[in-house]
């Protein structure tokens, strides 16, 4: 039939394809032998177990119309044994999971038998009903919460499984995860009481109906009704399992984790429970009150799983992964004894060889929660963050790719993601040679960040650089450049870009405001003109690079003041007019472009070494500049501070801005305040920065297989064992000297920058 299955054929439960928030279930039994093997495609996710044990999920993430194939091998058999498939479709936009029809296609080869999906001894396939359809969906950016119903008499109907259009499969392309469990740890109890007069949470995954929700007046559970109106007080507790009705607990997992949440529990006459859960405690004084404040939308997110359980023992898993510290379990009628409350891990395992030990016990604690953060970001491509979103976003991505190209000596899960932009059909409702902001995802309203588009064409080139992976730069070469063709059109007589449309995201401070942004933005022409010049790399195209250079020659001609480079212009009277508008962020974008050196710009840099960063007091120096904000301004200022070796700069600034971060969730977060993903997977940048900076280790380059480092004095004394494609290579530092160790294949380069 294809490569991967022999007579699998794709399919979904008749006269289901197009219900939103539909589950499947898929049986087989089969009669022992030395191994089994089961290989899986399905839209959208799909769970396996054997023999009621979980075994995996996924698939890895693949653009419209496409599917990676997953494989088990299972050895530890029974002489009966049985392997239940249940897969989710979805059916609705987000920016996780593709409005797609559903389907399952899945082989297990036993011995000399052969159970395939669409064959005459296929899987059964039932329908659940415990996992309710029509409930609020988890966020924005993601599909639908987990609500259930235990208690039904049938909950699983038998359907017949048709026909259904599946996709055109491809290989995983990234490691499995090894799903290891993490045990939470009872820290609270208390009561609750609900207040009628309390108002109802609503964000826009309740209401906004064009993403694809059940209207709130069609839902069957609402439990943000419930939840919205809660009060809690903690109360003196011993050691014990059981909570009442009108009580709750919460358990902790003593750092931000990945993965799918678990109880084990039992109750005498059945229960009706919710279990709500956060990154963090959002006490900003914990002695100011005795209980904690685990909010179930602090991320603009619904943190909720609701169940409704009969009587008897309950071992429950969430389908879904999520991103989590914290684990609240309200008890709303009945009793329960909580055995366990746990999460199963959903994060790559390939960072675990990894290592890294220095004097310096803050830099180590940062570095060790940039490798938190990292595993959990990477399972199957580079995510924004694994809670609210597990979208694959442009630019983000450039930070994350270079944070696993040290934690892992690859970029399987960059290559992923590049490769879904290649092989994706052109969205319909985004502009003719536009590409998606985030990938795979639906853009049913037509949004899209131009700026993003370019930092695809900027990551593309270092990917090759780092990778030496020249064949999907070829792929890629259309893509590339219907990208300059979208742009030429607003190229002015200037030759500059003059009223872009869609999103014009700078960063999110007042460096993004339309008043920063309308006319020609300086910052997105200095992108453009890095683009055009990593498009020139990759191609060889010398007409590009000179575009490059005439694009800066104008940026510094109609930007720059004579003290600082300004955001934006407008054209009055026939010329092009700037307005005054001046941030931080746009001094970096000059400097990373290479539009700005601070061979050509001495004043300049030496203002932004001494006066600016993430410590200026915006109300005392230079008041009229907008200051930056992490991502992505005071990235790019580290990038700067990285070229020019300013290390000892850099360890402070890292320290001083991620070290809290580390201290609270073991993880590096989206903003500097809780108010967002508190595990953000640009973040774990960190890494790189604090690795270069203290070892002098710069990068690898695996086409040349060069080790690129810096002749330098360590900070302290230190040891780092890098994984590489070919073996490791560990530098370590006596705090006096640095020495390098590497394989035989590889080579040492000393890098300028």
């Amino acid at each position: 039939m294809n490569e991967y299955f022999k007579t699998a054929k794709p399919v979904w439960a008749e006269g289901l394809s197009e219900i939103k928030n539909v589950t499947c279930v898929f049986g087989a039994e089969f009669v022992r032998a030395d191994c089994a093997t089961l290989k899986i495609a399905a839209c959208n996710f799909y769970r396996v177990f054997l023999n009621g044990k979980f075994a995996g999920y996924g698939p890895a993430r693949a653009p419209h119309g496409f599917c990676r194939v997953d494989e088990y091998r299972f050895t530890d058999l029974r002489e009966n044994n049985r392997i239940v498939i249940e897969v989710a479709g979805y059916n609705c936009n987000s920016f996780y999971a593709l409005n797609e029809r559903p389907f399952l296609q899945a082989e297990l080869v036993c011995g000399n038998r052969t159970v395939a999906t669409g064959a005459a001894d296929g899987f059964t396939c039932k329908v659940s009903h415990e996992r309710i359809r029509k409930c609020p969906r988890y966020s924005y950016q993601r599909p639908f919460t987990e609500c259930y119903d235990f208690t039904l008499a049938q909950s699983l109907q038998k359907v017949a499984a048709v026909s259904a259009a599946g996709g055109t499969l491809l290989p995983r392309g990234v490691s499995y995860p090894e799903y290891r469990e993490i045990t939470a740890v009872l820290v609270e109890r208390g009561g609750i009481r609900y207040d009628e007069a309390l108002p109802v949470y609503r964000n826009r995954c309740l209401v906004q109906e064009s993403i694809g929700l059940y209207p709130l007046a069609e839902l069957e559970v609402n439990p943000n009704e419930y939840l919205s109106r809660l009060t809690y007080e903690a109360k003196a507790f011993a050691p014990t399992d059981a909570i009442d009705a009108g009580e709750y607990a919460v358990y902790d997992l003593g750092q931000v984790k990945s993965g799918f949440i678990g109880l084990e529990l039992s109750s005498a006459c059945g229960c009706e429970l919710y279990v709500i859960f956060d990154e963090t405690d959002s006490r900003l004084h914990p002695a100011q009150s005795e209980t904690m404040d685990i909010s179930y939308n602090r991320n603009d997110s619904l943190n909720f799983v609701y169940a409704k359980c009969g009587a008897g023992e309950r071992a429950f898993l969430t389908f879904e992964p999520y991103c989590l510290r914290y684990v609240k379990v309200i008890v709303q009628s009945g009793k329960v004894r909580l055995k366990r409350a746990f999460v199963t891990e959903y994060e790559t395992p390939d960072s675990r060889t990894f290592r890294f030990a220095c004097a310096d016990k803050g830099l180590e604690k940062v570095v060790d929660a940039a490798k938190n953060t990292f595993a959990q970001n990477v399972v199957d491509l580079p995510m924004d963050c694994p809670g609210r979103e597990r979208a694959g976003w442009l630019c983000d991505a450039y930070f994350t790719s270079q944070a696993e190209k040290l934690f892992t000596g690859k970029n399987t899960a960059e290559r992923n993601f590049l490769e879904n932009y290649v092989l994706g059909a052109h969205c319909p409702s985004l502009p003719k040679n536009m590409i998606g902001m985030c990938w795979p995802a639906d853009f049913e309203d037509g949004n899209y960040i131009p700026n993003w588009a370019m930092w695809y064409v900027v990551e593309l080139c270092d990917y090759v650089c780092r990778s030496g992976d020249t064949e999907l730069a070829e792929k890629s070469k259309s893509v590339v450049y219907g990208l300059t063709e979208y742009f030429e059109k607003y190229r002015n007589a200037e030759g500059l870009l003059e009223n872009l449309d869609g999103w014009i995201f700078i960063e999110w401070s007042g460096a993004g405001d339309a008043a920063f942004v309308r006319g020609v933005s300086f910052p997105s022409n200095m992108l453009y003109a890095q683009m055009l010049d990593c498009a020139a790399q990759l191609y060889g195209d010398d007409a590009l690079a000179k575009q490059a250079d005439s694009v800066r020659a104008a940026v510094r001609t109609y930007s720059y003041n004579g003290e600082f480079f300004e955001d934006n212009a407008v054209r009055e009277n026939g010329g092009l007019q700037r307005l005054g508008h001046i941030s931080e962020t746009c001094q970096y974008y000059a400097f990373f472009s290479h539009t700005a050196t601070k061979e050509n710009y001495p004043a300049l840099w030496q203002k932004l070494i001494g006066q600016f960063g993430p410590d200026r007091d915006v109300e005392k120096t230079y008041t009229n500049i907008c200051k930056s904000v992490p991502f992505i301004g005071n990235y790019l200022r580290l990038i700067m501070l990285m070229r020019a070796q300013e290390d000892a700069r850099i360890l402070d600034e890292c320290k001083a801005f991620f070290l809290p971060m580390a201290e609270r969730t073991g993880t590096l977060w989206e903003h500097g305040a809780l108010y967002a993903s508190l595990n953000h997977g640009f973040a774990s940048f960190a890494a790189n920065l604090i690795v270069a900076a203290l070892t002098g280790f710069v990068g690898v380059n695996e086409k040349d297989k060069t080790v690129s480092v810096r002749r330098k004095t360590p900070v302290c004394a230190f040891s780092l064992t890098l994984p590489l494609a070919c073996g490791e290579a560990v530098v370590e530092s006596d705090g006096k000297r640095v020495s390098y160790v590497l394989p035989p294949e590889y080579k040492l380069q000393f890098a300028k920058n």
